[in-house]
């Protein structure tokens, strides 16, 4: 698999005959080896692992997911006692009593706090305790092939939960990458063409020096432009300006949106884009550039708002995914970051009061958007001038 992020732990290729069974309702996908590893199936590339399920039954299952259990204490959600009490309940009867619990807990725990991985708020798992242990600056806490080997042996503790019905693969493929697909094949794009294009806006979205602006934030985006699809006046050329609006993403450079603008067109160019509407994506896109100071008017506003969607999260999930953006900015010195950042912020609030963030339907998120970003105004005037603090 093409930039699997653990290659240390995975033979290529890996052969259907290899595999026992795949754990489809798994973030990525798990395919769990007959030797006892478990392989991560990028969720970008499920469509091919649907395409060969039409062809040839595959061993697909559903599983408890066992390190979601046990990991489910370093959410930043409520964990009460009632939850605590029926976790511990489904574990036991897992094999893991409350001492291993603990134990394995505790380790999870320390790899996290020695990286500050543990920033997610809906799910953690397999795949997200491995990526914080090769991420790991401690090498006691990297992946071994101990520490592999009894996070895998952990994993497959798990009991089957039903069967598998054959839309439930479909399902998971992201949304993206269906809506792509279909915006392709309505202008008669070639299949191939519409594959290989799509790998590339994949690949620069999981750059590694993205943190907040990758591939999530990306799936965000479009999750909220489809909503607003109605309304759109026209969707082709939102869609695909929503989904270059960060193609390229330089934290220094000052052309981003013109040079994703710029690529945008030339990797569609087969997709015969008339001159009004060439003009449009170039203009959606680098609307982006600066918010408050564009064209916020029909599908302008639409990208806008979808784009903008952070600054109006609960406080706790502002907070966490605000270091994110933080981490992408870490060559630049802190002196320099703070100041530019509550320049940038006070603005933003100002807007926010007078109810020019967010327009439109989503008009009322103003409100909440002020609270954050006040708040977070409020920490940085408090944090160290000169040296950057861990986290907030």
């Amino acid at each position: 698999m093409e930039n699997y992020p653990f290659p240390e732990f995975i033979h290529q290729p890996v052969m259907l005959s290899e595999i026992e069974s795949i754990v489809v309702n798994r973030f990525p996908v798990e395919f769990w080896l007959k030797n006892g590893d478990i392989v991560f199936f990028p969720q970008d590339h499920l469509h091919l692992l649907n395409e060969i399920n039409q062809s040839q039954s595959l061993p697909l299952e559903k599983r408890i997911d066992v390190w979601e259990l046990l990991l489910e204490p370093y959410l930043d959600t409520s964990f009460t006692a009632d939850e605590k009490s029926k976790t511990a309940s489904l574990l036991l009867e897992l094999g893991i009593d409350s001492s291993k619990a603990k134990k394995l807990r505790r380790f999870a725990r320390c790899v996290g706090t020695a990286n500050l991985f543990w920033w997610e708020w809906t799910h953690l798992g397999l795949f997200d305790l491995f990526l914080a242990m090769e991420q790991s600056i401690f090498n006691f806490y990297k992946i071994s092939e101990k520490n592999y080997k009894i996070a895998c042996q952990t994993a497959r503790l798990a009991k089957l939960t039903g069967p598998v019905l054959a839309e439930e693969l479909q399902s998971q493929i992201p949304r993206s990458r269906l809506l792509w697909e279909e915006l392709g094949l309505a202008r008669k794009v070639p299949k191939k063409v519409i594959d290989d294009t799509y790998n590339i806006v994949v690949r620069a979205y999981n750059e590694s020096h993205r943190f907040y602006h990758n591939k999530h934030h990306l799936e965000k985006v479009l999750e909220d432009i489809e909503k607003t699809r109605s309304m759109a006046k026209s969707w082709d050329t939102l869609f695909v300006a929503a989904v270059f609006h960060d193609f390229v993403y330089a934290p220094l450079s000052r052309t981003n949106e013109e040079d994703s603008a710029r690529l945008c067109l030339e990797l569609t160019k087969v997709w015969n884009w008339s001159e009004v509407e060439k003009a449009k994506i170039t203009s959606l896109i680098i609307s982006t550039k600066k918010h408050l100071e564009s064209d916020r008017s029909g599908d302008f506003g639409l990208l806008s708002n979808a784009d903008l969607k952070i600054f109006a999260v609960p406080p706790k999930t502002y907070d966490f995914v605000i270091w994110k953006i933080y981490r992408e900015f870490e060559k630049v010195p802190w002196i320099i970051f703070r100041k530019k950042r509550m320049e940038f912020l006070e603005k933003f609030l100002v807007a926010a009061i007078n109810k020019k963030v967010f327009c439109g339907n989503d008009s009322a998120l103003n409100q909440d958007a002020a609270a954050n970003i006040e708040n977070e105004l409020t920490k940085l005037k408090k944090a160290n001038r000169i040296f950057r603090p861990k986290s907030f």
